[in-house]
C-alpha cells in the first residue's frame, strides 16, 4: 500500500531536505504504520481501552473523549506526540484522536466504546 504511492516522493523530499538515510528509514517506517487503516484502528481502540481502565465508566469516557476531540484536539492535532505535562488520560485521548485521524476513523460513541472495551 505505502511504497507504491508514497515511497519515492517521500524519499525525494527527505533527500532534498538533507535528511540522512537512517532517519529517512525511520520516517518511512512511521509513515507506513500511520497510513495503515487497520493499524490505526488497532491503535485507536487500544488507546480507548487504556482510557477505559483509567475512568472505569463508559459514559464518562465517551463524554470526556468527545469533549477532548472537540475542544483540545484541533489545537494539538499538528503535534507528533502529546504536549508535555499531559495527564495519562489526556495522553490516551491524544493517541486515540491521532489514530482516528491517521485512519480516517470516527471517534466512537458510548455503544461502540462498549464493544471496544468488551
Amino acid at each position: 500500500m505505502f511504497s507504491g504511492d508514497h515511497d519515492r516522493p517521500v524519499r525525494l523530499a527527505l533527500s532534498l531536505a538533507s535528511v540522512s538515510l537512517e532517519v529517512q528509514a525511520r520516517i518511512l517506517g512511521l509513515l507506513e504504520t500511520r497510513l495503515d487503516r487497520a493499524a490505526a484502528l488497532q491503535r485507536r481502540d487500544e488507546a480507548i481501552r487504556l482510557a477505559h481502565r483509567m475512568t472505569g465508566h463508559i459514559g464518562v469516557l465517551a463524554a470526556a473523549l468527545h469533549h477532548y476531540h472537540l475542544n483540545t484536539w484541533p489545537a494539538v492535532r499538528h503535534l507528533p506526540e502529546p504536549p508535555p505535562n499531559e495527564t495519562p488520560l489526556r495522553i490516551a485521548f491524544f493517541e486515540a484522536c491521532l489514530a482516528a485521524s491517521d485512519g480516517g476513523l470516527e471517534i466512537p460513541g458510548p455503544r461502540q466504546i462498549r464493544r471496544i472495551v468488551a
